[in-house]
């Protein structure tokens, strides 16, 4: 399974898990909005100060699904960036150290 992990701006990680049910939606027919409930979850996430052209196409994908998993991925990677990260990756999950008990110690490294 494929993570996101974001590099903080005190160079620590935050590794994001995408959901199945998340990704078989948009992969799958959608949820089927109409035109209203789409520009109301896209208002949503622009007044929590995302932008409309990032958000856009990720609730697109939730109303209409059709898109592969590569892109709902990265739809999905776009949309939750975080302000205080410098970058995120999107690796597969055996990458990561399978020890979390310093998970809260982990470091960014290039």
């Amino acid at each position: 399974m494929k993570v996101v992990v974001h590099q903080r701006s005190d160079g620590g990680v935050i590794v994001s898990h995408f959901s199945p049910t998340l990704l078989a939606v948009m992969m799958g027919a959608g949820y089927g909005w109409s035109q209203q409930r789409i520009d109301r979850e896209v208002e949503k996430f622009v007044l929590a100060g995302k932008a409309t052209d990032v958000v856009r196409p990720y609730i697109m994908a939730l109303a209409n699904g059709g898109v592969t998993e590569l892109q709902a991925i990265e739809l999905i990677r776009a949309k939750s960036d975080r302000a205080d990260c410098r970058g995120c990756v999107v690796i597969e999950d055996t990458d990561l150290p399978s020890d979390r008990y310093f998970r809260n110690a982990w470091e960014w490294s290039d």
